[in-house]
């Protein structure tokens, strides 16, 4: 799999965008805390503004709606994860055209930091407040949704790497993987799967490396890792 070089690393951002980011989760941390405290119809955006210590103008700047802003939190949490463990991957996987063991070393090594950084214990009770406050307002589903989406997207992406002339499986797997490792991390998260480095001994539970090394025997071996048909 060929993934981006630590070289050919995204730009760091500059200062003006480093602001609005830092706002913008500024207002999601705030408004995710005060759904938490008070339920999602114990505030107002108001209330949100206020202790993100900005005015309601930027919140608007920043989001259309209440609702938004709440799931905002993991959507930012979920997406500098899976950064992190591109950053990661980038330095693991620096020969830009890997051989099929190389492809499936790496698809390992990307299963494994996915699912250890998606699964760590502050991520699973982020994700799980966020799983209690839809059950309570409905009107947060369209937005957990979309943020499962997403996540399976990128990882998705992360699968198949940057050269697309040499994808990391074949094009079936490449969509099929990612999407039982977001259908194991979505288990954990509402507990109907339980692992032992959050759950403890909760009956059933797993262990994490367990659990990874089965997904791990998803991933093709020999010539499919390099997409022929």
């Amino acid at each position: 799999m060929t993934m981006l070089a630590p070289d050919d690393a995204r730009p760091a951002p500059d200062l003006r965008t480093r602001k609005r980011e830092a706002t913008r989760e500024a207002l999601a941390t705030a408004a995710f805390a005060l759904a938490t405290e008070h339920g999602l119809d114990g505030f107002t955006i108001d209330d949100v503004a206020r202790r993100a210590d900005v005015s309601r103008r930027t919140f608007f700047n920043h989001f259309v709606s209440k609702e938004e802003a709440v799931t905002a939190v993991v959507r930012l949490r979920v997406a500098g994860l899976l950064d992190e463990v591109e950053r990661r991957i980038a330095a693991k996987s620096a020969d830009p055209r890997p051989d099929a063991r190389q492809h499936r070393e790496v698809g390992e090594a990307i299963m494994a930091d996915a699912v250890h950084t998606l699964l760590a214990a502050d991520s699973v009770a982020t994700f799980r407040s966020l799983i209690a406050l839809t059950e309570a307002s409905p009107e947060l589903v369209p937005h957990l949704a979309g943020i499962e989406h997403e996540a399976g997207d990128r990882v998705v992406e992360l699968m198949r790497g940057q050269d697309e002339s040499v994808p990391p499986v074949h094009a079936v797997y490449a969509f099929a993987i990612p999407g039982a490792v977001m259908a194991t991390v979505g288990a954990v998260y509402s507990r109907r799967l339980h692992v032992r480095e959050v759950d403890g001994d909760a009956p059933g539970a797993l262990a994490l490396d367990d659990v990874i090394a089965e997904l791990v025997h998803l991933i093709p071996a020999g010539d499919d890792c390099t997409g022929a048909t």
